[in-house]
């Protein structure tokens, strides 16, 4: 689940013009030759002609009327607010996701008073779940006017959720799919494996992806489909640089090769919190989209010296190519 937010900053009126005038400008004054005083002595230098030395303390008096703008509310450890345990199960079966928008209003205390949704996920369980959650946990150093007194205010929060399965987990290793595809005798078989730290679950996975994949591998290769070819997935997550091996040999021997590379970043409750493309290569309907929606499954975070879980960034590679027999 990735959080972001956004706050609205709110002017406030001042006060009473002649009030306002005084107590910006306490000691100012207008001697003889028209020489500007502050604190009952005179400002070397400042010898101004009468216009002009009324113009500034018009001016001065301006300033003190004009509106301030109010501190808005500053969230407090907005981090701690959503977890992974947070995701409704009901949601996940269903495959439900979205971004939801609320409008938070923070009392002079920093609690939150109400949640008004101003951007839906879609569907109104996560929506309803979000202001539940974001009421019970949201804390804010509070609002302040221009006298910096503490006040109420508002802001607007935004918290992506996304529909995972807890089974699926990547480490540190990547998983191989390899499916026999024969277009003649329409016969297509996967199978795959797993290397490295990764859930067991992440071979079926892998193998929906690369049979799904199949079509577009076809067309990718524009012949008649005669002979039988195998079709390749391989998706490697590392703490460091991964080296997908295969990557180059396929390469070197020019087949037919699609391959997307990303980094990572991972909260603490092992959820994708922002992705950065790094390299893309091949025919665009097989080039995997590392940085959007895809089929979810949890990363592992890093780990403090206490044990506790940190938030970490890892890379990501995606590869297909066809080896023929």
């Amino acid at each position: 689940m990735a959080m972001g937010a956004s706050f609205r900053r709110s002017v406030t009126p001042s006060g009473q013009w002649p009030h306002k005038a005084a107590a910006a400008c306490p000691n100012l004054q207008i001697g003889p030759d028209h020489a500007l005083i502050a604190n009952g002595e005179a400002i070397r230098g400042r010898v101004m002609n009468a216009r002009t030395a009324i113009r500034a303390l018009i001016l001065c008096a301006a300033i003190a009327a004009a509106p301030a703008f109010a501190g808005p509310p500053e969230p407090v450890a907005p981090e701690t607010w959503f977890t992974i345990k947070d995701n409704l199960p009901e949601a996940n079966k269903l495959g439900m996701d979205g971004v939801v928008s609320a409008e938070l209003s923070i009392s002079a205390t920093g609690r939150v008073t109400a949640c008004t949704i101003v951007q839906s996920s879609g569907h109104g369980v996560l929506d309803e779940h979000t202001c539940k959650l974001l009421v019970e946990r949201a804390r804010f150093k509070p609002a302040t006017d221009e006298n910096g007194q503490l006040v109420a205010g508002t802001y607007v929060h935004s918290t992506r959720w996304q529909a995972i399965t807890l089974a699926n987990w990547a480490k540190d290793g990547f998983v191989r799919a390899e499916a026999r595809v024969d277009l003649r005798r329409k016969e297509l078989a996967c199978s795959a494996q797993i290397h490295g730290e990764m859930s067991t679950h992440m071979e079926q996975m892998a193998c929906f992806l690369l049979v799904n994949q199949v079509r577009n591998i076809v067309e990718a290769l524009s012949w008649d489909g005669k002979e039988p070819f195998r079709a390749i997935f391989i998706l490697e997550v590392r703490p460091e640089s991964p080296k997908m091996p295969e990557k180059d040999a396929v390469r070197q021997e020019g087949l037919p090769f699609a391959y997307t590379k990303g980094e990572l970043a991972v909260t603490a409750s092992g959820m994708r919190s922002d992705c950065r493309m790094l390299a893309s290569e091949g025919p665009p309907t097989l080039t995997f989209p590392v940085c959007t929606q895809t089929p979810v499954f949890r990363y592992v975070p890093g780990k403090d010296a206490a044990g506790a879980d940190t938030p970490t960034v890892l890379n990501q590679e995606i590869a297909y190519y066809v080896l023929f027999d």
